[in-house]
C-alpha cells in the first residue's frame, strides 16, 4: 500500500489529491496514480505532478 499525493492541471487551475493504492512496487504505485486520474478525470499524464510517494 502506497499514499501518492501531488497536483494536477486542468483548464487553468490546479487541484490537489492524495490516493491510497495497493502497489508492489512505488512505480507501479505511480503508474496507477495516473490511470485512476486519466479515467476519472481526463487528466494526461504530462499535466500529473506527482510530489510525494509513502509507504504505508
Amino acid at each position: 500500500m502506497f499514499i501518492v499525493s501531488g497536483e494536477y492541471r486542468k483548464v487553468k487551475r490546479v487541484f490537489n489529491f492524495k490516493k491510497i493504492v495497493e502497489a508492489k512496487t512505488e512505480i507501479e504505485a505511480k503508474h496507477k496514480v495516473c490511470s485512476i486520474l486519466g479515467s476519472n478525470h481526463q487528466v494526461k499524464r504530462h499535466l500529473i505532478n506527482i510530489l510525494e510517494v509513502k509507504k504505508q
